[in-house]
């Protein structure tokens, strides 16, 4: 265990990527995982946040039925198919490492917050449908925010709904994780900065990204 942890902080020291086999030992329920994505949407996202993080999603070890031991997975808030919970070397895959993306590991480095009690907190608004268009619309331009502030209304517009950031946001800050911005207009990047998080570190194509 002591040499996966230098291993670890290697990686986050130099800058270095990590074999997806090498970090899966390592992510823990309820670390982050951020995401570079190359779909038409992420080019307008990385073009309002004007950064490259389009997507984030919280890492959780789970046991699907059928399988004889826990499974690496990923909770997320889908564009297409709202909050679920899918494996993550089937994302990495299929979304990512076959479409020119990226997705990094960034674990919980504030020893108050609870990895499980995050997971816990997402997996409540398992199923929830994805957040609406206006809500991006909201996200994405002042004059809206301002607008709303000033009626007196909620930058949230769907109660109902979760866009990714928004969901893990508002898992980190039930468990305990406190800042200053509203979770409904916090953007990926936004997620990626958080203060109780390690930096980055990508998670590289291997010949065992098929492994649950």
């Amino acid at each position: 265990a002591g040499e996966c942890l230098d291993l670890c902080r290697m990686s986050r020291l130099t800058g270095a990527d990590m074999k997806y086999l090498e970090a899966r030992k390592l992510i823990k329920t309820g670390d982050i995982l951020a995401c570079e994505g190359t779909a038409f949407y992420s080019f307008f996202i990385k073009i309002i946040t004007k950064s490259p993080i389009t997507h984030v999603g919280i890492a959780v070890w789970i046991r699907f039925p059928g399988d004889i031991e826990d499974r690496l997975a990923i909770i997320e808030s889908h564009a297409m198919k709202g909050v679920r919970i899918a494996p993550l070397s089937e994302v990495l895959r299929e979304d990512y490492w076959k479409r020119g993306g990226k997705i990094y590991w960034q674990k919980i480095d504030d020893t108050r917050i609870d990895g499980h009690k995050v997971a816990a907190n997402a997996l409540k608004r398992w199923n929830k449908s994805y957040a609406n268009w206006y809500q991006f619309l909201v996200l994405g331009s002042f004059t809206l925010k301002t607008i709303r502030y000033f009626r007196g209304k909620s930058m949230d517009t769907d109660s109902q709904s979760q866009h990714c950031s928004e969901l893990v946001t508002r898992a980190l800050m039930e468990a305990g994780y406190r800042h200053g911005l509203d979770p409904s207009i916090t953007t990926p990047a936004d997620v990626s900065s958080f203060a109780c998080l390690s930096d980055r570190v990508e998670l590289e194509e291997c010949d065992c990204y098929n492994k649950k």
